[in-house]
């Protein structure tokens, strides 16, 4: 039956589908604005959180050193870039267009590429808050205490519909800090009032140095060990801070980086005394009284302990009958010659020797050599006297430029010291590789490395007693030697005391390691 037009004017059959025809497309536009929203609140959290991993970067290169504006900017760039974050046009998102600048002194406005033109990095000595009329940009490396991190400016393009101009041009900042603390209570002190102003230890990696006790210092100035003191620390005399220093597994109590170091005074035989725990030397194993640790096993030594002493049939460490006794200087320094003076022979025992200009037979002066003060050397050593007589056939592939540490390290990891140890020391004794008096500490702190606040002293002298240590910089050193009564052979000026000067070598500037007994510690944090 054929339906009336007026019928199928009048039937409401199929509303439903006209209404939902009619409302598609707000549902469309209500998708696709809830879709590009999502993606643009997605993109502006990762922006963010890229500044904010490269503001905490670029923080811990803040050490107000030279060129720590250059280091801490170039951090920021290299964390962006290292994270890989994807701007939605495609592109890789940056900060300074992923240009870093050369390391040099006080670039602390090298990011901010031009008049008028928005800051990438920039960096403050007093940072309040964003805009606060306080904030004072820094334009030293010694004033930048804050970093400010900007990333590049990123156009978001929307999928479906153009919404909120304002979300269209996405940045994102941060600002970040770091706050210094100084961990422990017991450190040393190396004070040279001739050490170069801005010292740079890592350009002085593998030198010697020959650090004086108390009043045993050198000519030109040269540089001596100190107690070192962290106030309100628990420790308030020089023999509570000497049996820490001599511990396996120290108490480390950390202090904020603004409590100035205190310099202590004690005895020169305490400090070596403590030291030498290190190397297996308790008092010289003369006397059990007066002993740094109360129990022996809280001062396990390192587990190679190779030095130029041998145990005696008394159970004495002493000096071989047959030292390491260097010719006098002839020519130029050849890592591949032989030293040892040929009318004393082979010595019988020399573990890892000195520079050579720290023996007074060579003839030469440190500070000649150096240009600096004469207890800093230059790192020339006896390398083939000493691979010839303990590892003759074998060799490190850097023999030529390895330094001290990296062969007492080499010898570890090559299982060479088993080779070493219970080996005849001529006459005198025997030679060890391995700890004999004492297990060696099974710590995660390496009992042959320390950091030592360097320092230049004021006014030109080194600190007294109590007086405020301002430290110049936190370095790692190495014991080469222990201390060692009567040992000899040290350059003029240099008096020997019953407690002889101590050797070490330079690693670097302290670096965060669980292998060390770090006295320095930066933990970078955002402000904003």
């Amino acid at each position: 039956m054929r339906r009336r037009p007026v019928d199928l004017i009048r039937s409401e059959g199929g509303a439903v589908a006209a209404t939902y025809a009619i409302a598609l497309m707000g549902l469309i536009a209500i998708g696709g604005v809830g879709f590009d929203y999502t993606r643009l609140v997605g993109m502006d959290t990762e922006l963010q959180n890229g500044a904010d991993q490269s503001a905490l970067a670029g923080a811990t290169q803040l050490d107000k050193t030279d060129g720590s504006c250059a280091r801490a900017g170039n951090a920021a760039v290299e964390m962006l870039r290292n994270i890989t974050l994807l701007a939605s046009n495609g592109n890789q998102v940056t900060i300074n267009s992923g240009n870093t600048v050369a390391v040099t002194s006080d670039q602390c406005d090298a990011f901010v590429p031009g008049t008028g033109q928005p800051f990438t990095v920039r960096f403050f000595s007093t940072y309040i808050a964003q805009g606060d009329a306080g904030n004072v940009l820094a334009t030293t490396d010694e004033e930048a205490r804050y970093i400010e991190v900007r990333v590049d400016e990123e156009t978001a393009r929307y999928a479906f519909t153009p919404i909120g101009a304002m979300l269209r041009t996405l940045a994102a900042r941060a600002v970040a800090s770091t706050s210094g603390a100084i961990c422990g209570t017991a450190a040393l002190s190396y004070c040279n009032p001739a050490l170069p102003a801005g010292f740079d230890a890592d350009a002085y990696k593998g030198r010697g140095i020959l650090i004086g006790t108390m009043s045993n210092s050198f000519p030109g100035g040269g540089g001596t060990w100190g107690y070192l003191k962290i106030p309100p620390a628990n420790t308030s005399s020089p023999a509570d801070i000497e049996e820490v220093l001599a511990q396996d597994e120290p108490a480390i109590e950390c202090r904020a980086e603004d409590a100035s170091p205190i310099a202590q005074p004690g005895s020169a035989s305490g400090l070596v005394r403590a030291i030498n725990t290190r190397f297996d030397i308790f008092d010289n194993n003369i006397t059990n009284n007066n002993q740094p640790c109360e129990v022996l096993s809280d001062c396990g030594p390192a587990a190679n302990v190779i030095k130029d002493l041998v145990k005696d049939d008394k159970n004495k460490w002493v000096l071989p009958s047959k030292q390491f006794t260097p010719i006098a200087r002839n020519g130029a320094y050849n890592p591949a010659s032989t030293y040892q003076n040929g009318t004393i022979g082979i010595p019988d025992s020399m573990g890892l020797p000195r520079d050579l200009c720290h023996y007074g037979s060579y003839n030469a002066s440190c500070f000649s050599l150096t240009g600096g003060a004469g207890d800093i050397g230059n790192g020339e050593w006896a390398r083939q006297d000493y691979f010839s007589k303990y590892h003759p056939g074998r060799g490190p592939t850097n023999a030529s430029t390895i330094t001290r540490y990296e062969t007492y390290l080499w010898e570890q990891e090559e299982g060479y010291l088993d080779s070493l140890n219970n080996i005849s020391g001529g006459p005198a004794g025997t030679q060890y590789s391995r700890p004999v008096t004492v297990a060696a500490s099974s710590g995660i702190y390496d009992r042959r490395v320390l950091t030592v606040a360097f320092t230049r002293g004021t006014n030109g002298s080194c600190p007294g007693a109590n007086d405020p240590v301002r430290v110049d910089d936190w370095v790692d050193v190495f014991f080469v030697q222990p201390g060692v009564s009567k040992r000899g052979n040290y350059p003029d000026g240099v008096q020997e005391n019953s407690s002889d000067p101590v050797y070490v070598e330079i690693i670097g500037r302290s670096k965060v390691s669980d292998t060390k007994q770090l006295a320095f510690r930066q933990q970078p944090y955002l402000i904003e």
